[in-house]
C-alpha cells in the first residue's frame, strides 16, 4: 500500500515537473518570437487602461490586454492610465505603449492573481520597460517570481513609491527587482506625500503634471493636471525607455548609473533622511540619452546687496559658448560644467549664455538683481468713510514679503513699468482691523518698517 502511494506521488512529481518544463519552453518560445520581431521600444503601462482617441496615441498602441475582463480593448474608465501613458510618450516619442488593464474601477473586479498575470504578459509579449503606477499593501510570491523572471530577461520594472508620506515604499516598488520612484515638487524638494525608504534612489517632478484628459468634452479640457508619485514614475519610465531606444544594449545597472550623472541631491526634511535621494533633471537626461543640446544657467543668488556673483553653467553637446550682458559679449570654454564670476550694477542685470548645436543657436538667460536700497513705502491716506480698504504702495526691484503686525499680507496687484525698472506693488490692507506696523522686505534682504496705530489712514 505504502509503495503504491509513494509510486503515485513520484509519478505526480514527474508529471507536474514535465508540464512545468513544457510551459517554460512555451513561454521562452513566445518571448523570443516577439523579442526578435519587435522594432520599437515597448513600454507596458500596467494601469487602468487607455483611451486612445487623442492624436498622441495614433500608431503608438501595441498588444493591449484587459486582464480584468479577458476580452476587448482595455478602455480606461478612470483616466489614470491615459494620463500616465501620455507622459511616457512625451518623454519618448519613439516608444510603443502596451496598455494592460489591471486596476479596477466601479463595477469591475480585481483578483489577487491579476497583477502577476499582467506582468507575465508584459514580459512574454516583449516589453522593455514596465510602468507600475499603482500600489499594493502586501507582497505576493507569484508577483515576485514573475519580476525575477522578467529581470533575468532584462525587462526594467519601474514603480511608484506611494502617496502616504511614509518612510517605507508600497508594493510592487518594494520588490528588489523594481526601481522605486519618489515624488518631488517644482522646487526639487521631496513632497510631503511621497513614500521613501533606504533603497529609493530616484525622484522627479510629481506635482501639477500635465497629461492627456481621457474624458475630453471640449478643447479647453483636452489636458488635465494631476499630482502624485504615479506621474513621477511615468516620467522615469519614459526616460528609461528613451535610453533603451538610443542604447538598446544598456542594462538596468548602466541606465541607473547614467541617471545618477544627470541628477542632483534632493532636498527633504531631516526626519525623512533615509538615503541619498536624487532628483533627476528631465531635460538633461533627455539630452544625454538622445545626444541632444542642453543648457542650464543658475546664479548663486538671484537678489543680492553685493556687486559680485557667480553663474553656474552646465551644458551638453554645445560649442562656441558665449556670455552676453550690458557690457558686451565674451567667449567661454566649451566645458560641460563651469563657474563664471560676474560683476553687477545696481538694479536688474541680465545675462545670456548661448552655444551652437549642429548649426542651431541655443540660448538661456537669467536675471540677477543688485539692490542696496531699502524698499520705498508710501501710504495712501483715505478718509474714514471711504468704501475702500487702506492701500500701501511699495516700490522696489523685487519684494519678498509684506507683513502686517508680523502676519504675511498677500500681494493683490502688481504692475511693472519698463524693463529693468523697479516694480510697483499695490497692496490692499484689511479694513476696520487695528494694526500697528507694516514691514516690507525685498529679495536682497533689505527691510523697511513703518509704525502706525490706527484703523484707517486718514488725511492729516
Amino acid at each position: 500500500m505504502i509503495k503504491r502511494i509513494v509510486a503515485g506521488l513520484w509519478f505526480s512529481v514527474k508529471l507536474y515537473s514535465f508540464l512545468l518544463f513544457v510551459a517554460l519552453l512555451l513561454l521562452e518560445g513566445v518571448y523570443w518570437y516577439y523579442h526578435l520581431h519587435k522594432t520599437e521600444t515597448i513600454v507596458a503601462v500596467v494601469d487602468s487602461g487607455l483611451v486612445k482617441t487623442d492624436p498622441l496615441f495614433k500608431g503608438k498602441v501595441i498588444a493591449p490586454l484587459n486582464v480584468l475582463e479577458k476580452r476587448g480593448f482595455p478602455t480606461d474608465t478612470t483616466g489614470h492610465g491615459t494620463h500616465v501613458a501620455s507622459i511616457i510618450l512625451r518623454m519618448n516619442e519613439h516608444a510603443q505603449i502596451m496598455p494592460v488593464k489591471v486596476i479596477a474601477s466601479k463595477g469591475e473586479t480585481q483578483r489577487t492573481i491579476d497583477t502577476p498575470l499582467a506582468l507575465l504578459y508584459c514580459v512574454v509579449r516583449g516589453a522593455d520597460v514596465v510602468n507600475m503606477s499603482f500600489s499594493e499593501s502586501h507582497p505576493l510570491w507569484l508577483t515576485r517570481a514573475v519580476l525575477m523572471y522578467g529581470h533575468w530577461k532584462g525587462v526594467i520594472f519601474v514603480a511608484a513609491s506611494g502617496n502616504e508620506g511614509q518612510n517605507h515604499v508600497s508594493y510592487p516598488a518594494r520588490y528588489p527587482e523594481v526601481i522605486a520612484i519618489a515624488g518631488a515638487d517644482n522646487n526639487k524638494r521631496l513632497t510631503d506625500y511621497s513614500n521613501i525608504d533606504k533603497q529609493t534612489i530616484f525622484a522627479t517632478k510629481a506635482n501639477d503634471v500635465k497629461g492627456v484628459n481621457a474624458f475630453v468634452t471640449s478643447e479647453k479640457n483636452e489636458f488635465v493636471r494631476l499630482s502624485g508619485t504615479s506621474l513621477s514614475t511615468a516620467y522615469m519610465s519614459g526616460l528609461i525607455s528613451l535610453a533603451k531606444t538610443y542604447h538598446p544594449n544598456w542594462t538596468q545597472k548602466k541606465i541607473e548609473q547614467e541617471l545618477l550623472h544627470v541628477s542632483e541631491p534632493i532636498k527633504y526634511e531631516k526626519n525623512r533622511n533615509m538615503n541619498k535621494l536624487n532628483y533627476v533633471l528631465i531635460k538633461k537626461a533627455k539630452a544625454t540619452f538622445e545626444h541632444g543640446p542642453y543648457l542650464s544657467i543658475t546664479p548663486t543668488v538671484h537678489y543680492t546687496q553685493s556687486h559680485q556673483a557667480t553663474l553656474s553653467i552646465t551644458q551638453l553637446h554645445l560649442q562656441h559658448l558665449t556670455l552676453t550682458n550690458a557690457e558686451g559679449t565674451q567667449s567661454l570654454p566649451d566645458d560641460t560644467a563651469l563657474s563664471q564670476s560676474i560683476s553687477l550694477e545696481e538694479g536688474i542685470n541680465r545675462f545670456e549664455v548661448s552655444g551652437v548645436y549642429r548649426g542651431k543657436v541655443i540660448k538661456k538667460a537669467v536675471e540677477v538683481v543688485c539692490d542696496k536700497d531699502k524698499p520705498e513705502v508710501t501710504m495712501y491716506y483715505l478718509p474714514k468713510d471711504s468704501k475702500h480698504p487702506p492701500i500701501v504702495l511699495v516700490r522696489d526691484y523685487a519684494v519678498s514679503s509684506i507683513k502686517l503686525d508680523g502676519r504675511d499680507v498677500s500681494l493683490k496687484d502688481k504692475e511693472t513699468y519698463g524693463k529693468g525698472e523697479e516694480t510697483h506693488y499695490y497692496v490692499s490692507l484689511p479694513k476696520n482691523k487695528p494694526f500697528h506696523s507694516i514691514e516690507v522686505t525685498d529679495g536682497a534682504g533689505n527691510t523697511t518698517t513703518i509704525h502706525e496705530d490706527a484703523h484707517y489712514w486718514s488725511n492729516p
